[in-house]
């Protein structure tokens, strides 16, 4: 009966570890990668020499914390507060490229989750103030056209929002097999819970 038990509680350990494994966000690692640039002719421009990163110049690190920090209030400082209900913060980079290349760039971006028919409004940084830009939306991408090296912000229309939840963010979405794997573990452990008050009064 105990290595009945001792079995039992191995495989209820197991399968709580995998549980947490699968409540876990799913990755978007390819959000903001470019995936296309064009310079002014429509000619292709080597990807290599445009680049995205994290790395902000001291005169737009402000202006990048406040969208980070509240992301609704600049929008709507930008777009207006009736154009801004229900967008999302989805993306925030900062936009530079080699000195052989010459703006403006058309730029298109991986953007995981979107699709043709998504709306999307990007901000662009420029002389400390977020303006809008023009976009154009395909398939999982988002193309811009901008002038010259600058954060940019990606907003989406969180369909969360129609519902009333929080559309400040936009939120990956989670695997569907935890809810599952929980109801399963504690089914598990009471059943083991079970046997063992069985053998104790048999034992008694």
């Amino acid at each position: 009966m105990k290595k009945i038990v001792a079995l039992l509680m191995t495989a209820v350990m197991t399968i709580g570890m995998a549980t947490v494994a699968f409540a876990a966000p799913s990755p978007q690692p390819s959000t903001g990668n470019i995936v296309a640039a064009k310079d002014a002719n429509g000619q292709d421009v080597d990807l290599s020499k445009v680049t995205t990163s994290d790395n902000f110049t001291p005169a737009d690190q402000p202006g990048v914390d406040a969208i980070k920090s509240n992301p609704q209030n600049v929008l709507k400082d930008a777009v207006g507060a009736p154009n801004a209900n229900g967008y999302g913060l989805a993306y925030v980079t900062n936009i530079t490229a080699d000195d052989d290349v010459q703006f403006p760039l058309t730029l298109t971006f991986k953007v995981d989750g979107v699709t043709s028919t998504s709306k999307v409004l990007v901000l662009r940084y420029v002389n400390g103030k977020w303006v809008p830009i023009d976009a154009i939306v395909g398939e999982g991408t988002v193309t811009v056209t901008v002038d010259g090296p600058s954060p940019i912000a990606i907003y989406v229309l969180n369909a969360n929002a129609a519902n009333g939840t929080d559309s400040s963010k936009v939120v990956s979405p989670k695997t569907g097999s935890a809810p599952v794997m929980m109801c399963f573990v504690a089914v598990a452990a009471a059943a083991v819970a079970g046997m063992c008050v069985t053998s104790r009064r048999k034992h008694a």
